[in-house]
Formats: C-alpha cells, sequence, structure tokens
C-alpha cells in the first residue's frame, strides 16, 4: 500500500513518545495539587502544634481577675498592681469605650481567630521597608497573651508563642471576655493598669456607664486613653498634651471610618475640653 504525504507527520507523532497538550496539562495540574496539600498538611501541623504550646502557657488563673467585676480578689494579677485591681465588663460600658480601642489595635478584632495573617504580613512588609520595626501586627488577643503571659522582648521566639497562646485563648473565652480582660489588663502609663484606674486616675472618672457614684468618661476621653496604648509614656497627656490629643484624632478619625461614630460625633469629641485631675 501506498503511504500518503499526510499520514506521515500522523504517525510520526503517534510513536515520537511525546505526551499530548491535554496530557502535560493534566501532569502539571496533578503536582500542583500534590504539592498544596503538602503545604496545607504542614500548616494544619504547625496550627495545631501552636494550639497545644498555647494551652501549656496558660496559667487560666492569671485571666481571672480581669474578668471579675469590680474589685479582683487580690490585686496581684499578673504581678501588675499592688492594689485592688479594679475590672468592668464591656457589657457595663458606653459602646464608644471599647470601640476605641478596637478600631485603633485591631478593627478586624471579631474577625479573625487570635491571628491576622493579613496583619502579620502588612507589618513583615512595612517593617523591610523601613529596616526597623514600625508595625507589630498583633492581635488585642496577642497584645492580652503578652501583657499577662510573656515579656515585652521583641524576639522572633516571644512572637511565635504570643501567637500560639492567643490562638488557645480564642478557643477557649468569647470575644466580649477576651476584649474584657484586655481592657482590664493593659497599662496606660504612670503605674496604672487597667480601663477604670486610667479613667479614674487621668480623668476622675469611671469606664463604668452603671457607676451611680462617678461620672462616666465622655468619647474624647476614651479617644485620648486608646491613643496612649502606642506607647503610654510618650503619649501620656500629663507629659506632652499636644502630642496625645494628635493620637486622639487619629482614633476618632479612624472610629469615623469604620461607621463607629458619625463625623458630628467626631467633630465634638475632637473641640471637647477635656480636664485632667492631674497636671
Amino acid at each position: 500500500m501506498r503511504r500518503t504525504a499526510s499520514s506521515l507527520p500522523e504517525r510520526q507523532a503517534n510513536h515520537s513518545g511525546k505526551a499530548s497538550p491535554k496530557h502535560r496539562t493534566f501532569a502539571v495540574f496533578a503536582r500542583r495539587l500534590i504539592i498544596l496539600a503538602v503545604i496545607a498538611s504542614l500548616l494544619a501541623a504547625g496550627w495545631f502544634a501552636l494550639l497545644r504550646a498555647g494551652k501549656s502557657m496558660v496559667d487560666e488563673q492569671e485571666l481571672a481577675p480581669f474578668l471579675a467585676a469590680g474589685a479582683a480578689s487580690d490585686g496581684h494579677a499578673a504581678g501588675h498592681a499592688e492594689e485592688s485591681l479594679m475590672t468592668v465588663r464591656i457589657d457595663d460600658m458606653p459602646d464608644y469605650v471599647w470601640q476605641a480601642f478596637v478600631a485603633i489595635e485591631d478593627h478586624r478584632f471579631f474577625r479573625h481567630p487570635g491571628v491576622d495573617i493579613r496583619s502579620l504580613a502588612r507589618s513583615v512588609w512595612v517593617n523591610a521597608i523601613a529596616n526597623e520595626t514600625v508595625q507589630g501586627g498583633s492581635t488585642i488577643t496577642m497584645q492580652l497573651a503578652r501583657n499577662v503571659f510573656l515579656t515585652q522582648d521583641k524576639t522572633l521566639v516571644r512572637k511565635l508563642k504570643e501567637m500560639a497562646i492567643a490562638l488557645y485563648l480564642e478557643r477557649t473565652y468569647t470575644k466580649e471576655q477576651l476584649l474584657t480582660m484586655y481592657l482590664n489588663a493593659i497599662y496606660f502609663g504612670h503605674g496604672q493598669y487597667g480601663i477604670e484606674a486610667a479613667a479614674d486616675y487621668y480623668f476622675g472618672k469611671t469606664a463604668n456607664g452603671h457607676d451611680p457614684h462617678k461620672t462616666v468618661m465622655r468619647l474624647s476621653e476614651a479617644a485620648l486613653l486608646a491613643g496612649m496604648l502606642k506607647a503610654p509614656e510618650h503619649y501620656s497627656p500629663l507629659k506632652d498634651w499636644n502630642r496625645s490629643k494628635e493620637r486622639q484624632s487619629v482614633v476618632l478619625e479612624r472610629l469615623e471610618r469604620l461607621g463607629m461614630i458619625t463625623e458630628e460625633e467626631k467633630l465634638a469629641a475632637m473641640q471637647e475640653k477635656i480636664e485632667l485631675t492631674r497636671k
């Protein structure tokens, strides 16, 4: 039989040993799928390892005083205070008080599991560009972990411990409990720990909206306190009033941008006169 010229390329292709484009595409897809499965398995293993490690580093008795309403039993929670620790639950605070802290410290607090990968990635990028630590990327839960159980050392090991504890805390407590503990544990400068102690120390007021004996602090004052957390002594209104007011404006702008307050409320708070009990 005579071979036609048109049949030669087809026969040569069939015996050349080369895979068809369809087969090559499937092979690439299969390899990528296997790689993704391996990465996912490693990430899952690392996640559970962090959870297990976090549990081993948490003494829940140290957290209990920050959840109690009123005065803590011994006043020595986490070694922070020599006097009784006054605590307030967020249910007893006006919304603008706890919202000021969430807005400036961790606006995705109610949506992440204790570690905000997006925030961490952004901080790594910003710090790499600046060639110094400009952003920390710590969530409110991570800050709680650091303030109660860890030191303030800026090391990778401490950051990993912070993440591990935060993941465990998120699986153990509600968001409301975590925020309550955080606000009752954080440092406000001049030896003051907790939102209630700070409200009393700076303004002679309370963070408890149900306290019949004291005036509850206003939005302007809550924003001033929230602005201090970045560096409490540096932004203290007792040390530099103008610098403290600049941070207050940042907090109020963030609150408005997140839809937590209106523009009118923001402007009123910016213009409101604040009386400090100490000069």
